[in-house]
C-alpha cells in the first residue's frame, strides 16, 4: 500500500509541475485554463511552441510571400517564405511536445490503474484509466505530419 501512496504523491508532484509549467490548472478532461483570460497573443515571442502561434506565422508568412511576389519585391516573398517555414516548424513542434505529454500521460494512467487494481482501490483504478484515456486523446489530437 505504501509504494501507491509514494506513485501517488510522485503523479501529484509530477501533475503540480507540469501545470506550473504550461500556465494550466486542473487535472481533468476539459479542466485547462491554459490561456484564460490572459489576453493571449499569438505573435508574443514565448519559449514554449505553440500550434496557434505557428498557423499564425504560417498564414502571415504565406500573404506576405504573394503580396512580394505579386509586386516584384524579392526581399519581402524570401521573407514570408522564411517566416511560413518559421510556422510551420512551430507547429510541428508544439505537436511533437503534445504527443509526448499524451505518451506520458498514458504511461502514467496505466500506472495507476494498475496500482489500483492490484491494491484493490477502484477509484485510482478509474482516475488511472481517465488520465490513460486523456493522454491517448492528446496523442491522437496532435498527431500529424510529425508523425
Amino acid at each position: 500500500m505504501s509504494q501507491f501512496t509514494n506513485s501517488t504523491t510522485n503523479a501529484n508532484t509530477h501533475a503540480n509541475t507540469h501545470n506550473a509549467a504550461t500556465g494550466m490548472t486542473g487535472t481533468g478532461l476539459g479542466t485547462s485554463s491554459h490561456n484564460a483570460g490572459t489576453g493571449y497573443n499569438p505573435t508574443s515571442n514565448s519559449n514554449q511552441p505553440s500550434k496557434a502561434a505557428g498557423t499564425f506565422h504560417d498564414a502571415k508568412g504565406a500573404v506576405k510571400e504573394g503580396l512580394g511576389r505579386a509586386t516584384g519585391a524579392h526581399t519581402m516573398a524570401a521573407e514570408g517564405r522564411q517566416e511560413k517555414l518559421s510556422g510551420k516548424q512551430q507547429k510541428d513542434a508544439a505537436k511533437t511536445q503534445g504527443f509526448v505529454e499524451g505518451t506520458h500521460d498514458r504511461a502514467q494512467g496505466h500506472q495507476q490503474a494498475t496500482h489500483g487494481a492490484l491494491a484493490g482501490d477502484q477509484s485510482h483504478r478509474t482516475a488511472g484509466n481517465l488520465c490513460n484515456t486523456k493522454g491517448h486523446a492528446e496523442q491522437q489530437l496532435n498527431r500529424g505530419n510529425a508523425f
